[in-house]
């Protein structure tokens, strides 16, 4: 009995060696693996899965996205209704570009000298922007500067500065707008352009059927008030 336990061990002993032997012959790379790396490995598979499945998630998402912007705007008049008023508030703060009919007054020396400091004394360009607003215009400019409810226009040493930028003259103000208000307005409506003239400050006044006003490209922060709710 006890040479067949013998036996018995001698024959699985040898197995497991032949075996050993066998798996070491058919990859001999199989011994030099730690461990550690047989767990990068796998950390490695289960990471690659997850990325592919937040791959999956996100086109699903940016699916969803596309369906609902093509359409909840017809389904939804809520959401419609804001996105009208969304609109309405990027044109009151001179956000998008526009074009329509309006008037060009060009504001330059008679006599070759800087008129910075006059226009801004007698705040000639604050006035024009001002008046042409009672008379009709909708949105302005300033040497190619957009005129929004923020807008600063003040004298800089020598220079007039528009949203916080240098400008030279000649000072270009355009203005879109009804353009029988603006015509009236030009001709009838104000004396300034009589003080402009007794200060030496000459206006060229131009009329157009379509003139493209860009948008306010600044951007203001708000720093020291919140609303109250």
């Amino acid at each position: 009995m006890k040479e067949y336990k013998w036996i018995v061990m001698i024959i699985f002993t040898l197995t497991g060696l032949s075996i050993g032997l066998l798996f070491s012959i058919e990859d001999p790379s199989a011994a030099e693996v730690t461990p550690e790396e047989v767990v990068y490995e796998q950390e490695i598979e289960e990471l690659a899965s997850i990325n592919e499945n937040l791959r999956q998630r996100i086109h699903k998402v940016q699916e969803d996205v596309e369906t609902l912007e093509v359409d909840l705007p017809a389904e939804n008049p809520a959401l419609t209704t804001l996105r009208q008023e969304i609109k309405t508030f990027e044109m009151l703060a001179g956000r998008p570009d526009v074009r329509g009919p309006g008037v060009e007054i060009i504001l330059s020396s008679s006599n070759d000298e800087n008129i910075a400091m006059i226009v801004d004394h007698k705040k000639y360009l604050v006035n024009l922007v001002n008046e042409l607003r009672v008379f009709g215009g909708e949105a302005f400019e300033i040497n190619g500067h957009r005129i929004v409810d923020r807008t600063e226009i003040t004298l800089a040493g020598n220079h007039i500065n528009v949203n916080s930028t240098p400008i030279a003259p000649p000072y270009e103000v355009q203005s879109i707008g009804n353009p029988g208000e603006l015509k009236q307005y030009v001709e009838y409506g104000t004396f300034i352009f009589e003080m402009m003239e007794e200060d030496g400050v000459v206006a060229e006044i131009n009329f157009h059927d379509e003139m493209v006003i860009e948008g306010f490209r600044g951007e203001k922060t708000f720093r020291y008030f919140e609303v109250v709710e």
